[in-house]
């Protein structure tokens, strides 16, 4: 699931970038909804930036 949502990273910067704040998530033991929750802003932030 991570490869994939990583893989929408523009570039190899934020593709780094990308996986380490998905794995930071990961580290708080937070609930899997707030997980992809986190994930999804993530995601939206990326998109606003790429384009």
């Amino acid at each position: 699931m991570n490869i994939a949502f990583a893989s929408l990273a523009p570039s190899p910067v934020d593709h780094v970038q990308f996986v380490y704040e998905y794995f930071r998530l990961s580290q708080k033991q937070i609930g899997q909804k707030q997980l992809i929750h986190g994930i999804a802003l993530s995601l939206n932030a990326h998109h606003r930036r790429a384009f």
